[in-house]
């Protein structure tokens, strides 16, 4: 008879190994008696530190206890995120070849794989290992380069709501980028994202360049006198009053 392994430390599970936590929820009370399915995947990334994991997460529609494959395989897989290739391939990948999923009418390509940060003390109750599971894989999974699997991610007290909301914002359709002007917003943010930030970042460069310095005289254009500020710092110094100064203070009235 082969070793049990402890499923109750992190650090013992491998790709497959499947926990389910019950939903009880009060922003998304809908779903509460229902079950998140987390199919562990091991990821070689340097984000994926001792505490930090990954997983594809399902949904069962039912409120029955999963178990078996099947009741697996029939859970739904929850989308964790969507982005757009062309963005995808412009901020992050350049002259790199990376073959993507096919989009959905939308743009849209999706993640599934969700990182959980177990911080120490992290109660896991109900975080409960029913088994390793070879379980079919998402169709069309997007699934970046490790170093760019940063987000989404979760500390484990808020995963479940976490997981629930992105079910409710790309599975239902929920989020402003299914609406026809929130798409068209969306995907000129992600298009230029890393241009208007290297917009920003030039402009805060070229502005602390010109006052350089000349410190006090730029804090005094925005109102800031640093002078005025230290002498009034200096007259509002507060005294502690403890138990033995009230005691001197009571024998001095007396």
């Amino acid at each position: 008879m082969g070793k049990v392994v402890d499923k109750t430390k992190i650090n013992n599970w491998v790709t497959g190994d499947t926990f389910i936590q019950k939903i009880k929820s009060n922003e998304f009370s809908e779903y509460n008696g229902k079950y998140l399915i987390y199919i562990h995947e091991e990821v070689e990334c340097s984000l994926a530190e001792k505490r930090s994991k990954y997983f594809r997460v399902k949904l069962t529609h039912t409120k029955k206890l999963p178990r078996t494959k099947k009741d697996i395989e029939d859970a739904e897989y929850v989308k964790m995120r969507a982005v757009f290739p062309d963005a995808e391939q412009k901020n992050f990948y350049k002259d790199t070849y990376f073959e993507f999923p096919k989009a959905d009418v939308y743009g849209f390509i999706y993640i599934y794989l969700f990182r959980i940060i177990f911080i120490r003390g992290s109660k896991l109750n109900e975080f409960k290992y029913i088994g390793n599971f070879d379980i079919t894989k998402p169709t069309e999974e997007y699934v970046p380069f490790p170093n760019l699997l940063q987000e989404p991610n979760r500390i484990y007290r808020f995963a479940m709501d976490s997981c629930l909301e992105n079910y409710r914002n790309y599975n239902l359709r929920q989020f402003f980028g299914y609406t026809k002007e929130g798409n068209k917003e969306l995907h000129f943010r992600a298009l230029h994202m890393f241009d208007i930030m290297n917009q920003i970042g030039n402009l805060v460069y070229e502005e602390s360049e010109r006052w350089k310095g000349r410190e006090k005289e730029w804090l005094l254009s925005m109102g800031i006198d640093i002078e005025k500020e230290k002498k009034k710092r200096k007259k509002d110094t507060l005294t502690y009053v403890g138990p033995e100064e009230e005691k001197s203070i009571k024998k001095k009235k007396s």
